[in-house]
């Protein structure tokens, strides 16, 4: 089941690359830029997209997942120019696992 969360990876870890529209990711408090630490308290670090695609998704659906993130800094090159700077902070966000039409 799909939380709606789509994720990037490079050598420092995971970032929220999109979050698909209607999804609990869409509606959730997640920015496009947000570093994931971690899916379900397993850290991301270190894990290929496609095995934080399996946390996320494994679960049946209405199930749930927590997703630890932390808003990105406007110097990270993973960062448009377009954003808003905020001021850094962790967070953590409950997605619900389920079809997104």
């Amino acid at each position: 089941m799909d939380t709606g969360l789509v994720l990037g990876a490079d050598e420092v870890g995971a970032y929220v690359v999109d979050l698909e529209c209607g999804s609990s990711a869409w509606h959730s408090a997640l920015a496009i830029g947000d570093r994931v630490t971690h899916i379900d308290g397993i850290p991301s670090r270190g894990k290929a997209v496609e095995q934080l695609r399996a946390l996320l998704t494994s679960g049946r659906e209405g199930s749930t997942v927590e997703v630890r993130v932390e808003s990105r800094l406007p110097s990270d090159p993973q960062v448009s120019s377009l954003c808003k700077p905020r001021r850094p902070h962790s967070r953590a966000v409950r997605l619900t696992r389920g079809r997104w039409s």
